[in-house]
């Protein structure tokens, strides 16, 4: 795979055999490429990476469900990105400030997947 573009989906096994920083140097290289400035490019690049591989993993189908409600709901593939990277994002950060063994980060990443709104992440990306 020599380059990436989040509005179309790559191929998962050619995805997940690629090292990790490469997979983070293709994401920041689109963003630059597409003229998109971003301050902390590095970890918004990442976290490009993050969803990817889970997207690409499928494995999870509360994931996959809510990423082609997402679609459905008329978003594009990277909006929906954007969308469940900062749910993710939300859900390490709540997870960081709540340290206890009660914490259920899947189950809160979960949810706030589902309470994601196509309508407020139309024009994001």
């Amino acid at each position: 795979m020599e380059s990436y573009d989040p509005l179309i989906p790559p191929d998962p096994a050619e995805w997940q055999e690629m090292d990790e920083g490469l997979r983070v140097i293709l994401a920041k290289d689109y963003h630059e490429q597409a003229g998109i400035e971003i301050p902390g490019m590095d970890l918004h690049a990442t976290m490009h990476v993050v969803i990817e591989n889970q997207l690409a993993d499928a494995a999870d189908r509360v994931i996959m469900a809510n990423y082609a409600r997402l679609i459905a709901g008329g978003l594009n593939r990277h909006e929906v990105i954007h969308a469940m990277a900062y749910e993710m994002t939300a859900t390490l950060h709540l997870a960081q400030k709540r340290p206890d063994s009660n914490f259920d980060i899947t189950a809160r990443y979960h949810g706030g997947l589902k309470r994601l709104k196509p309508r407020d992440w139309r024009g994001t990306a």
